[in-house]
């Protein structure tokens, strides 16, 4: 088979027929979407634009080009809009003193070639409106596809999502290139957030070049810094988004997520960049003893205790009110022990029982509280888990949702007993599950969004166990219950605290396990 393409070759993929042609660039026409991996890997090296209706510019098409760019630092890629060129009017000039803003929740800065300088936000917003704006602007925070957090505002494209929050529309950044450094601030035609509403769909239709993640990530020390750098290097835009997923893989682990929504071939000017390779993940094993059970789920619950505790996801005053549960029953284990110390007699084994039965209820519904203010706050489990995670491996299948690819992560803590920590996400879904222990999880939650009410479908639980349904970020510390048989129930939206994207999560502790199951659907102001 013929290879196509060297260094300085753009090779463009069309998604959709059309009548004409670009004699300035290598070009392959598909007859379905479904092809581009074949055709992909006809292409050794070089530039790749795939350029597609918004509807077929899905997760699948991410992935792929993400997937073939992972070879070499030779390769670059970028997803364009049918139309794109027609609209870009930002690409058609340079700056004459090129300069990168970088804000992230900490600092404002301005980078130059000749160094930098901090700054504000609300000066970063003036530059934006200036005559000559940065060549560049990175936004480093919490968001998702309809909006990103700066300060106490949101950037949005449409203000029908704000709600107790105030906005910066969009369309008031006018840098050329822009990096939404945000969890899935890049997911295209198969998200749930409608296209009007999405920040880089706007931004891309006024003619900018927008980089952004695919998927939910966390945020990547140093990454827009790394941005910048090459930015002021000269590197293509393709160049950098694979320079980007070389780099979070070879230091953090983790997959490549970033690609762009452009032109890979704007720069601002030319020169190379250092080669990261990626680590290999590591795998293990791991078997939970199932002697004395009783015993086993209450030192596992307090395990979970001390494994959250170490994520730091209390404040003090819950932490302090942890501990004394903990010592508590540490302090009851020992003296019941030492009581029973010879089980001669049905009597003492069901008189230890029904102990350890009731401080492992107790144990659970004290942390089931304090796991439910943490996401009513906003807090994810798994982000806060893996960065003391010694191990982890990972494996793909089918999402259980949508039948798109999935991958389950499992993370093994340090020097910590108990069942491990995993999270199985989909690129289109976002995260599905997330799970403490070593129980196989049969069935998700599904939510229904009716002009009135959030109608949430809820698989059966653990008849054991003690459960919620919470609304991540809403503000509900103690949720909903959550009924054994499972079944349907509804939430108001005007007692919804948030409108956008909306993550739903139904939480179960059951002795030595912990389950969450995830649905993130969009909900506009109005519904019609």
């Amino acid at each position: 088979m013929k290879v196509r393409g060297h260094s300085d070759v753009v090779t463009k993929i069309f998604l959709y027929e059309r009548t004409n042609t670009c004699a300035c660039a290598d070009e392959l026409n598909l007859a379905q979407p479904n092809e581009l991996q074949s055709a992909l890997s006809t292409i050794e090296r070089g530039f790749v634009v795939v350029v597609g209706e918004w509807e077929q510019l899905d997760s699948s098409v991410a992935r792929s080009l993400i997937s073939w760019a992972s070879v070499s630092r030779n390769r670059a890629y970028g997803i364009q809009e049918r139309g794109f060129f027609e609209r870009s009017s930002r690409g058609k000039f340079l700056l004459p003193s090129a300069t990168v803003a970088e804000v992230d929740p900490s600092r404002a800065v301005v980078h130059s070639v000749g160094g930098s300088a901090p700054t504000t936000v609300a000066e970063v917003l003036l530059l934006q409106e200036s005559p000559n704006p940065p060549f560049a602007i990175s936004l480093t925070n919490h968001g998702a596809e309809h909006c990103i957090v700066l300060e106490d505002r949101w950037i949005v494209a449409d203000e029908d999502v704000l709600q107790s929050v105030k906005g910066i529309l969009s369309s008031r950044i006018s840098s050329p290139v822009i990096l939404l450094n945000a969890c899935g601030s890049l997911r295209l035609g198969d998200s749930c957030v409608p296209k009007k509403y999405s920040v880089a769909a706007a931004l891309a239709e006024s003619g900018a070049n927008v980089i952004g993640p695919m998927r939910i990530v966390p945020i990547f020390p140093g990454l827009a810094s790394l941005f910048s750098t090459l930015i002021l290097s000269g590197e293509p835009l393709g160049r950098i988004v694979n320079a980007l997923n070389f780099h979070i893989e070879e230091a953090y682990g983790e997959r490549g997520a970033y690609h762009l929504l452009g032109d890979p071939t704007f720069a601002l000017g030319s020169d190379t960049v250092v080669a990261l390779l990626p680590k290999e993940p590591k795998s293990y094993t791991q078997d939970i003893c199932p002697v004395q059970k009783s015993v086993a789920a209450l030192e596992a619950c307090i395990n979970l205790f001390e494994v959250l505790d170490r994520c730091g996801a209390w404040d003090a005053g819950s932490k302090a009110a942890m501990e004394s549960v903990f010592e508590a029953h540490r302090t009851g284990v020992l003296s019941t022990r030492a009581k029973h110390a010879i089980l001669d007699s049905p009597d003492s084994v069901t008189i230890l029982k029904d102990y350890l039965d009731g401080a492992v209820s107790h144990f659970s519904t004290t942390l089931v509280d304090l796991v439910s203010t943490c996401i009513g706050a906003g807090q994810w489990i798994g982000s806060l888990y893996a960065q003391f995670s010694a191990e982890r491996d990972g494996s793909w299948g089918a999402c259980a949702r949508c039948s798109d690819e999935a991958i389950t992560i499992r993370f093994k803590p340090f020097g910590l007993g108990g069942g491990h920590f995993s999270r199985t996400e989909c690129d289109r879904c976002g995260t599905t599950i997330d799970k403490i222990g070593n129980h196989v999880v049969d069935e998700l939650i599904s939510v229904n969004v009716t002009p009135t009410e959030l109608e949430i479908f809820l698989p059966k639980r653990r008849v054991d166990g003690i459960a919620r349904v919470l609304i991540h970020r809403g503000g509900l510390d103690k949720g909903v219950h959550w009924p054994e048989e499972g079944g349907i129930i509804a939430f108001p939206r005007d007692h919804l605290g948030i409108h956008g994207r909306v993550t739903i999560v139904a939480l179960c502790v059951s002795g030595a396990e912990l389950t969450a199951l995830y649905h993130t659907i969009f909900v506009p102001k109005f519904l019609s």
